[in-house]
């Protein structure tokens, strides 16, 4: 590939399938193409940000004019709480990694193996059991923060 002028990544960042399939087997281009996406998507998702806030639903304002209501308030900085419908919950960095993660990936589905290698990549017995306990965790702290009222307990259960 030298021989070519490739000889450093970005070069084969900028170069298309078809150009390196002409130097390199369509299978090694395939792995290095897949290689390169995913890096620049985990690059993308460390990007730090002042503040992440999820929004759903609308409220109505004293006008009555609908506006975008905050659910989820996310700060890099704090990683020991989350603001959650306008309450603060204390969580711990584990549970603040998982619901960035989370966030960060809002509509799409998440398997447990890539949660597992994400937030639980140094433990190799790591298994779902581990999420599914810190997400259960996680919707206590967030019940005990903004109330045990019956509203709130019956959204637990229907999204349990």
């Amino acid at each position: 590939m030298l021989r070519e002028g490739y000889d450093d990544k970005k070069c084969l960042e900028e170069l298309t399938e078809e150009e390196l399939g002409r130097v390199l087997p369509e299978r090694l281009v395939k792995r290095i193409k897949s290689r390169i996406k995913e890096e620049k998507e985990n690059q993308e998702a460390k990007k730090p940000t002042d503040q992440r806030k999820l929004t759903t639903g609308e409220l109505k304002t004293e006008t009555g004019n609908l506006q975008p209501a905050t659910i989820l308030e996310i700060d890099p900085h704090r990683s020991d709480r989350i603001i959650f419908s306008g309450k603060e919950v204390k969580v711990t960095p584990l549970a603040f990694s998982l619901i960035s993660l989370l966030a960060q990936n809002r509509g799409k589905v998440l398997t447990y193996d890539y949660l597992l290698g994400t937030i639980w990549k140094e433990n190799e017995d790591a298994t779902y059991v581990q999420v599914t306990f810190h997400l259960s965790k996680i919707r206590r702290f967030i019940l005990k923060a903004i109330g045990n009222n019956k509203r709130n307990i019956e959204f637990d259960e229907i999204s349990s």
